[in-house]
């Protein structure tokens, strides 16, 4: 398994919106970092891991799917309540909090 890359992790300003909308916030990051990726031809991540939950992450399959990327691998993860959401299921997957899977966040 592939550890990730933290050189690989970026950090964007929410330019687009005004005032406080974490929705709208994940979709213009979204949509700008893979925008970006797909014009450079740099490598497509294995799994995309959004840090919130279903609003978050329909928020970014929305950018991606705009982007002909919804092919992609990807996941929200409410770390507060130890939740995964998965595109397509309304109920969310729940993590044991003592779960090594959590480390990888």
């Amino acid at each position: 398994m592939k550890k990730p890359r933290k050189s690989e992790y970026r950090k964007f300003k929410v330019k687009t919106i005004d005032g406080i909308d974490d929705f709208a916030s994940m979709r213009e990051i979204v949509h700008r970092r893979y925008k970006r990726v797909k014009k450079e031809g740099t490598g497509l991540p294995d799994l995309i891991l959004i840090d919130g939950g279903k609003g978050q992450l329909s928020m970014a399959v929305s950018a991606l799917r705009e982007l002909g990327l919804d092919y992609l691998p990807i996941i929200g993860l409410a770390k507060r309540l130890e939740e995964v959401f998965i595109p397509g299921n309304s109920d969310p997957q729940s993590i044991h909090k003592q779960s090594p899977g959590l480390n990888f966040t």
